[in-house]
């Protein structure tokens, strides 16, 4: 009770489209989260501009140049209640901004005494041109 050959040619050309729509959506899923780590990074930054500029602007209001990553976490990260998916995704956002130069991180002493990974924005608070603007000097 073998197939026929038509038979086989029918279930390859499923499972052949099958295999197409699970790669297709995989790939729309991580072009997906890759636009939301940039945007992610990109409040990561100004957020840590901010803080900065801030600091220098009104100590007293705002004592610390830094921020902790993980308090940076929960507030860009709280409407995602998934920790498996937090923990992903902000690893991501670690990796692009701490390779940014404008960037600082290292461990600083909290006033409970616990140590804990901070970023410090340490490029220019001021406003850069945009790179359509740069290229129209060149």
């Amino acid at each position: 009770m073998g197939q026929r050959p038509d038979q086989n040619l029918h279930l390859a050309s499923i499972i052949a489209i099958l295999a197409t729509l699970g790669v297709r959506v995989r790939m729309t899923q991580k072009q997906k989260e890759n636009r939301r780590i940039a945007g992610l990074v990109q409040v990561a930054l100004d957020t840590l501009r901010n803080q900065e500029l801030a600091h220098y602007t009104d100590p007293l209001t705002v004592p610390q140049p830094y921020l902790s990553s993980i308090q940076l976490r929960d507030v860009v990260l709280q409407d995602e209640h998934s920790v498996p998916v937090r923990r992903r995704l902000w690893e991501r956002v670690e990796r692009v901004v701490e390779s940014n130069a404008n960037v600082r991180a290292n461990l600083e002493e909290l006033e409970a005494g616990d140590e804990t990974r901070v970023w410090r924005w340490v490029g220019s608070t001021g406003r850069t041109p945009r790179k359509k603007e740069v290229m129209d000097y060149e």
